[in-house]
């Protein structure tokens, strides 16, 4: 992990002057707590989910954003432009690597808990801003994991990241102390991040075709909704049609 102290340029001290204000002790902290509390809170179904997910939504973004920014530092300078002190800071290729976990990682943490789309009564204010939150949603993790596949594959060698200094390698945990400059690990990496970004754009299709349409409510019913239930209806055995038949009657005859 980086620190925010500057260290003494020695060859076989493994650190470097870090971004503590993206990925420091106390943002590391703050992350861990909201992981901690959107576990409990849709485990438990408690209140506050709304909030919860505004807040991440807004913190994912601002993470994906200043990950641009430290790639658009890796560009070449001139020797005369490094040895100035107005010269950004090239990012090390490790950085890349911490806020990987930083922004996947509540991602996984949320589907431990299982996917509970919120039904759809009326379409008004908070109704629109939700949709557009998890539209925002979707796009920042499938730009996120398209920049990963960058990343792996061409980025981390050719993209300027720096090395760790020193001695001691570029190394990162996948179950494992594991350099980051291995091609079977990079490529490893990049296989999975395939997988991730196909796994986002096949679930949004999938909750904009067929989850969020069963979702509305009666009169604002799409074509492909009442298409679904058309053929659950269909598939219903006798036994279950002529139940649904029976109880509709009784229905009647008690108004």
């Amino acid at each position: 992990m980086a620190a925010s102290a500057p260290f003494p340029q020695d060859a076989g001290l493994c650190a470097f002057q870090g971004e503590p204000d993206i990925y420091g002790f106390g943002i590391r902290l703050g992350i861990y707590l909201q992981w901690t509390s959107v576990l409990i809170v849709r485990t438990f179904k408690l209140r506050g989910r709304a909030s919860l997910a505004k807040s991440y939504v807004i913190f994912i973004f601002a993470i994906y954003i200043a990950l641009l920014f430290m790639t658009a530092n890796t560009a070449p300078s001139t020797e005369a432009d490094e040895s100035s002190e107005d010269a950004p800071k090239r990012p090390y290729a490790v950085e890349v690597m911490i806020l990987a976990y930083i922004i996947f990682g509540g991602v996984y943490i949320v589907l431990l808990t299982g996917n509970d789309p919120m039904p759809i009564q009326r379409f008004d204010v908070d109704t629109v801003l939700r949709l557009c939150r998890q539209f925002v949603f979707w796009c920042v993790l499938t730009a996120a994991s398209v920049y990963y596949i960058w990343f792996w594959l061409d980025g981390i060698q050719d993209g300027g990241f720096l090395p760790t200094p020193g001695e001691c390698g570029t190394y990162g945990f996948i179950f494992a102390k594991v350099s980051l400059y291995d091609s079977s690990v990079k490529n490893f990496l990049a296989f999975c991040s395939i997988l991730v970004t196909i796994g986002w754009v096949w679930g949004f299709a999938v909750y904009c075709l067929a989850v969020a349409p069963c979702n509305f409510p009666m009169r604002n019913e799409s074509r492909l909704a009442r298409a679904v239930k058309s053929l659950q209806r269909f598939n219903r055995t006798p036994s279950q049609s002529k139940d649904s038949k029976l109880n509709a009657r009784r229905e009647k005859v008690q108004r």
